[in-house]
């Protein structure tokens, strides 16, 4: 990346909701907020990730990834409100739950929670730049 550049991050959310999903819904990749390194042990393709490891590296070890990497800053991070449009278009690998029709609800459905974001995001985005 050169100095300038960034990077936007689209992770799996360590809140309560999320941490509750993904601890259950897939079975090849875990979701462990304690694991103790940032690396994995890969048991082969898209088997053995830690879907934490945004949290793990953005907000627990904070101060070893900003030591580990000056030159990177996170300069915003906020909570996607995608999660019932997510949920119920069946994500990456299930099946849609609800037809399209029913966007405009859901969109709907979306907005009346947004208060409680905090709580049940199940994705968060960030931007990294290079100073």
């Amino acid at each position: 990346m050169n100095p300038g550049g960034g990077a936007i991050l689209l992770e799996p959310y360590y809140g309560p909701f999320a941490s509750f999903l993904y601890k259950r819904l897939f079975r090849t990749e875990g979701f462990d907020k304690t694991y103790p390194s940032w690396e994995t042990p890969s048991t082969g393709p898209m088997n053995g990730a830690n879907q934490a490891l945004s949290y793990i590296i953005f907000i627990r070890d904070r101060e070893q990834f900003n030591d580990r990497y000056p030159q990177l800053k996170v300069v915003h991070q906020e909570f996607v409100g995608n999660h019932l449009k997510y949920l119920f278009s069946g994500g990456l690998n299930f099946r849609q739950l609800l037809p399209d029709s029913f966007v405009g609800l859901v969109g709907l459905l979306e907005k009346l929670v947004l208060p409680i974001n905090k709580w049940i995001a199940i994705h968060h985005a960030l931007v990294i730049r290079k100073e």
